[in-house]
């Protein structure tokens, strides 16, 4: 959510703009008030560059996908909805805007679907992910995808990434034996047919990554569905020769997968103090 008097700073290749949010616009055609911006390049820009913004917060008002030119005026907004992950990728040999929305809840995952909008912003595709999710919430929901990858593959395929509430075996780390499991998984769609290719769940390779290994404190969650512990919690994917490359937020992880998800080789992190 921009607040009034945010000040943001974008690189954009050899040069950096700063942005700064500077009261709202209304617009007798639009569905909500729009944060008016004063925006100053300085360096090498291409001077038809555009500024992607998702706005989101506690005000549904102000919710929406808004695109902003180098000088500060609007250029497009979207429905008034949480948004995130808002690209250009190339679809079917189209350049199309590519963005997610839906619902985000408290422990930073969320719901929803991913939409792919044409160069006059119709909406060509819309991607969801159905099956038996369990939600923190114990709301149900129409998509799972969540918010944080939509990533489009050369073979025209979509990697989004879901989580699922699952009872697990938390011993290993201190927990309860009955304990609640935030699984990370991973899919991999057909953008034509919505078919589901490929999926992964981090919770079918305890072996080869184990829940000890992971560095998010386990405290008091994973006692209750409603509060699983977030052992894993897979930020990106992306598609790379014969298999998929993973990054692992909570266990400090680039992990490379073959294709049958087994797990080729793991680089982790480690900080020194």
């Amino acid at each position: 959510m921009l607040s009034c008097g945010l000040i943001v700073s974008l690189f954009l290749g050899q040069a950096v703009a700063s942005i700064q949010e500077d009261g709202y616009w209304d617009y007798a055609t639009g569905t909500l008030p729009v944060p008016r911006m004063s925006v100053n390049v300085t360096g090498n820009v291409h001077s038809s560059g555009y500024i992607f913004l998702t706005t989101r917060g506690a005000q549904i008002n102000r919710m929406s996908t808004l695109i902003y030119d180098l000088e500060g005026d609007l250029v497009y907004q979207g429905p008034q909805s949480v948004t995130s992950n808002l690209h250009v990728q190339t679809v079917f040999g189209q350049d199309m805007l590519t963005l997610w929305s839906g619902h985000m809840i408290s422990i930073g995952i969320g719901y929803g679907a991913v939409s792919m909008l044409d160069n006059t912003y119709r909406r060509l595709y819309t991607i969801t992910l159905t099956g038996h999710f369990v939600t923190p919430d114990g709301i149900q929901r129409s998509s799972y995808i969540d918010f944080h990858e939509s990533e489009v593959t050369p073979q025209n395929t979509l990697l989004v990434t879901a989580y699922n509430v699952t009872r697990a075996d938390l011993t290993s780390v201190g927990g309860p034996e009955d304990g609640w499991l935030l699984d990370s998984l991973f899919y991999d769609i057909d953008i034509a047919t919505n078919r589901v290719l490929f999926s992964w769940s981090a919770f079918d390779f305890l072996k080869e990554i184990p829940l000890y290994t992971s560095h998010h404190p386990l405290s008091e969650s994973g006692k209750n569905r409603s509060d699983p512990w977030d052992a894993y919690h897979v930020n990106s994917i992306q598609a790379v020769n014969d298999g998929y490359l993973i990054s692992i937020r909570h266990m400090w992880s680039g992990i490379y997968l073959y294709r049958n998800g087994t797990v080729k080789w793991q680089l982790n992190v480690s900080f020194l103090s």
